[in-house]
């Protein structure tokens, strides 16, 4: 008998491995999962990865950011810390411009404007929308 249970085979099995695995729910995917899950995949066998790390402190940036969403609390706006990383984002694009550009084959293609995707968990899933020309943009335009 499996995991020690007697009885029905497939009952065994069941009760055996459950002591194992804790109680799970299969979910259905939804189209938006579907792509996401292929696009990320897909992104990661085909594009070159390199990760960096680095400890910045944010005390400054905090408290400007404090003062601007006080400047916009009238109209509804608000900057978050993300259109921060956003805007330093694009500035580096355009700064290291060799960084800001896609393998072609025969060719390397650099561009000219710093687009940058932003990844956001919503109830409908991950969803991954394309801030365009991020560097001609301000905070409250991210």
């Amino acid at each position: 008998a499996v995991g020690g249970a007697s009885g029905g085979a497939a009952a065994g099995a069941v009760d055996g491995f459950a002591r194992f695995f804790p109680p799970f729910e299969d979910v259905s995917l939804t189209t938006i999962k579907k792509v996401t899950a292929a696009r990320l995949t897909e992104s990661k066998q085909t594009v070159p990865h390199f990760y960096l790390t680095v400890d910045v402190r944010m005390d400054k940036l905090a408290s400007l950011r404090a003062q601007l969403n006080a400047g916009l609390e009238k109209s509804g706006g608000k900057i978050s810390v993300n259109d921060f990383v956003v805007k330093a984002s694009a500035a580096a694009l355009k700064a290291v411009p060799e960084v800001n550009a896609s393998w072609m084959g025969d060719k390397i293609r650099r561009y000219k404007k710093a687009d940058v995707s932003v990844a956001v968990q919503t109830e409908a899933g991950l969803m991954v929308p394309v801030v365009r020309n991020a560097c001609g943009l301000g905070l409250a335009g991210i």
